[in-house]
């Protein structure tokens, strides 16, 4: 897929992911981190051996497609990374609910 293509987070593929990263010339443990994923489990996604949850899909359409850049100095822009910090601990938390299920725990 183009990345000019990329309409909404379901476009969002572990290859879309990959192409977003290199565009942003970002190294996997600056990228992956930035949207709540370790770099190892990043890693996975690009290579399509591991699919990309909800969450981080929507953190990677904000942050590396539509270029949304919070300012946490305003009312409104405090507000914005509040709502991001909500998505990156969904992010996170969904992220650690997978490693419980694939341990068996």
């Amino acid at each position: 897929m183009e990345l000019s293509n990329i309409k909404s987070d379901q476009d969002i593929t572990g290859e879309v992911a990959l192409a977003l990263r290199k565009r942003a010339k970002l190294p996997q443990n600056k990228f992956w981190p930035s949207v709540g994923v370790k770099q190892s489990s990043g890693c996975l996604c690009e290579l399509g051996k591991s699919p990309i949850s909800e969450p981080v899909r929507k953190l990677i359409y904000a942050i590396y497609v539509a270029g949304i850049v919070m300012d946490s100095s305003t009312p409104a822009g405090a507000a914005q990374l509040d709502q991001l910090a909500k998505l990156q601990a969904a992010a996170e938390k969904s992220g650690r609910a997978k490693k419980k299920i694939s341990r068996g725990a």
